[in-house]
């Protein structure tokens, strides 16, 4: 997963790619039609049905998160 979120910031990158901000572009209204497109959180709330499989999927998600507090990561202090 670490190697595909590299390859990702790597394409997106300004000097890898000549077009940046129409890919900036793209990728903006991508976001804009899921946050205008989609409902709200009370008509989602109000549609709501647990099921095994959300609960089984929320379950693994909840594991990965908690398993991944061990994991060491890079704090860059500077200018402070």
């Amino acid at each position: 997963i670490r190697e595909a979120g590299y390859f990702i910031g790597r394409i997106l990158r300004c000097d890898f790619r000549p077009f940046y901000r129409a890919d900036m572009c793209v990728l903006f209204l991508i976001a804009f039609y899921f946050l205008f497109g989609s409902e709200n959180a009370c008509k989602k709330m109000q549609n709501f049905r647990p099921t095994i499989l959300r609960a089984v999927m929320i379950s693994v998600l909840f594991v990965c998160c908690v398993m991944s507090l061990s994991d060491v990561s890079t704090f860059l202090y500077f200018n402070f």
